[in-house]
């Protein structure tokens, strides 16, 4: 049915989201990803590299590591965890990091995979009526992770 056809109906089903949002756990603040699990306050750990938004550690991180992790970064694989950058200490030559103990020490720092809506779990437009003289909605998710890269 063209848009011009339109006003005055309604959908004939909900409309649902095409793709998860995000669609990745990512961290909400500066500091070091680590398992919760296996990551206690005062506990040395090894860095083992980095994760930065656009541009995600690639490995997976084993008990007693850390990666440093930035702002919008992706969560690496291993880790369900981010320790905020005020709450440890690097340590020997930027190799080393330890999670200072803090009164409330944050369970996580990060925005988890489909916190905002998940693929075809999520209506987002329940039969909506078309009014006459508007244009059809078009909803647009655009997520980069990456503010100096083109889109990924």
């Amino acid at each position: 049915m063209a848009l011009a056809d339109a006003p005055g109906r309604v959908l004939a089903e909900p409309l649902y989201a095409r793709q998860d949002s995000p669609g990745q756990s990512t961290a909400a603040m500066d500091g070091y990803a680590v398992c919760d699990a296996t990551t206690a306050p005062d506990q040395l750990l090894r860095v083992a590299g980095e994760s930065r938004a656009g541009l995600g550690f690639p490995g997976i991180v084993s008990a007693g590591e850390a990666v440093r992790i930035f702002t919008g970064a992706p969560m690496p694989a291993g880790t369900d965890r981010c320790i905020v950058q005020e709450h440890a200490i690097r340590e020997g030559g930027n190799d080393l990091a330890r999670p200072v103990p803090a009164p409330c020490w944050p369970r996580s720092r990060g925005r988890m995979r489909r916190s905002d809506y998940a693929e075809r779990c999520h209506r987002l437009i329940d039969r909506a009526r078309v009014a006459p003289g508007r244009r059809h909605p078009r909803i647009v998710s655009l997520q980069n992770g990456s503010l100096h890269g083109p889109p990924t």
